[in-house]
């Protein structure tokens, strides 16, 4: 019986300690629902000389971070001329993803199908990113390189 009371008190408190640190982490976060790529001008004084951004996804394949990756790839490429997107996947697959973007080829299923050896990247939100960046591309060029050797 105390088992089940330690049990019911500590889901309790739990759940208590989690509901007030949502409450104040809120006033903290943007819903990706209304993330846009001016979300990111609080970059701009700290991009002045800088060559190269890294960003990391605290987890692969979330849709989250690829929607994050779009908007601020269109905050960066707009507000400061960067134009090489790297992402974690083979020089191959990679170079199937570019030749797409860049117009070259036409069947992005099938690429994603034949030549990505990920699941990470057989999601909508990359579909969609892919999308983007090849419309995007029609006026300012952006490319995919690799950043792990296969």
């Amino acid at each position: 019986m105390k088992s089940i009371a330690i049990i019911f008190l500590m889901t309790l408190f739990i759940s208590v300690c989690n509901a007030q640190c949502n409450s104040e982490l809120k006033k903290y976060t943007t819903g990706f629902d209304s993330l846009i790529s001016n979300s990111f001008s609080f970059l701009d004084n700290e991009l002045d000389d800088v060559k190269i951004v890294g960003y990391g996804e605290d987890t692969h394949g979330n849709a989250e971070f690829t929607i994050l990756t779009e908007e601020l790839m269109k905050y960066l490429n707009s507000k400061h001329g960067f134009n090489i997107l790297i992402i974690e996947n083979g020089f191959g697959e990679v170079a199937y993803f570019n030749d797409y973007i860049q117009g070259k080829r036409d069947d992005l299923k099938s690429i994603l199908k034949k030549y990505n050896s990920t699941w990470r990247y057989e999601t909508v939100a990359f579909y969609h990113l892919l999308n983007w960046l090849r419309d995007y591309n029609q006026k300012i060029r952006i490319k995919f390189i690799c950043m792990v050797a296969k």
